[in-house]
């Protein structure tokens, strides 16, 4: 039988817990995986590009588990009273092949995302960071900024959405969190301010940057709305300032990510480094408190294994945990018309 962990399973799991100790949980997962990257058999997601927007199989395995991720991205559904991008994710034995888990994602990607910019920024942003700020008031904002402001101890959160809305429900969610909140009036005046972190978490579906102008000395920006080939935050002005950009993996991120403004050969030149380079120790982190480092963000399938493999470990051996009959129980192996002749 397959473990099933639907919405409220996920609820109860991070409530036991407390979300920013889950997310740590996740986190060390995550950081545990990108260090032994090349275990992993990669491949860039595989994106169906439909007129009301794509929907996106994201695959990877080792020799021990193989895990996929749906997800879609229809930035129309809220007119339909419906969530834009949601997702589930099945885990499976790589030995057998047999399905272990399946699993609502739509909780766990903003999870998982949370705690691999949380990753990044332990090692990317300057020591000394007392500002955050965040553009994009949405469904990933206030896991962004609790995980980030626990992370790096940051104390003053400016926000800004084009819809004042979204500004709202952003305050009133994290009112009782232990940080001030200041709302913006704009992306550029998070520069203007001297935000330390920058984060750009934008349901922007077309090539307008989100953020432009000068940027601050040893500012950290952590781009990840900008995550397929239609979406663009950050344009090449805005790049060509940075001192060291940072990616997940280059064969997904050169067409989705916001480097895809270079073309691929110019971009490898302009890529310092993929993340699991980072966690390795392959190559430094932040250097000195000057640096401008740019992290650009697309999500990839490692950081959905690390938060199924995180959660399967929890429940696996949970006898409250719902189970789903996928795989017919046969008596003779190779005598499968029975079970409906």
């Amino acid at each position: 039988m397959v473990k099933f962990v639907g919405v409220e399973e996920v609820k109860k799991l991070i409530q036991q817990e407390g979300i920013e100790n889950f997310t740590k949980g996740v986190m060390a997962r995550v950081k545990q995986d990108f260090a032994k990257w090349e275990e992993f058999d990669k491949s860039p997601r595989h994106a169906t590009y439909l007129s009301e927007g794509p929907i996106e199989l994201m695959p990877v395995a080792n020799e021990t588990y193989y895990t996929f991720k749906y997800v879609n991205n229809h930035v129309r559904n809220n007119e339909k009273g419906m969530i834009s991008i949601v997702g589930y994710g099945a885990l499976a034995d790589s030995v057998t092949g047999y399905p272990l888990m399946l699993s609502e994602m739509t909780l766990l990607t903003a999870v998982r995302t949370a705690a691999t910019c949380a990753m990044a920024a332990e090692y990317l942003a300057k020591p000394n960071a007392k500002k955050f700020g965040v553009v994009g008031c949405g469904a990933q904002s206030e896991f962004q900024t609790t995980m980030l402001a626990d992370t790096l101890g940051l104390k003053e959160v400016y926000y800004y959405d084009i819809d004042p809305a979204a500004m709202e429900k952003f305050a009133a969610n994290l009112q009782t969190n232990q940080f001030k909140l200041i709302p913006m009036p704009s992306a550029a005046s998070m520069l203007e301010e001297g935000v330390d972190v920058l984060t750009l978490c934008t349901a922007n579906a077309t090539q307008d940057p989100v953020l432009q102008g000068k940027l601050p000395a040893g500012i950290f920006i952590n781009a990840m709305g900008g995550d397929a080939e239609t979406k663009t935050e950050l344009k090449r002005d805005v790049l060509d300032q940075a001192d060291k950009i940072f990616i997940e993996y280059f064969d997904q991120t050169k067409d989705e990510g916001d480097i895809k403004c270079y073309g691929e050969e110019e971009a490898k030149d302009k890529v310092y480094a993929e993340l699991w380079e980072l966690v390795s120790g392959k190559k430094p982190a932040r250097e000195n408190n000057e640096e401008i480092i740019i992290y650009d963000s697309v999500g990839f399938a490692l950081e959905d294994y690390s938060v199924l493999t995180y959660v399967y470990d929890k429940i696996k051996d949970d006898p409250s945990i719902r189970t789903l009959d996928l795989i017919p129980e046969l008596e003779d192996l190779k005598d499968l018309y029975s079970t409906v002749g």
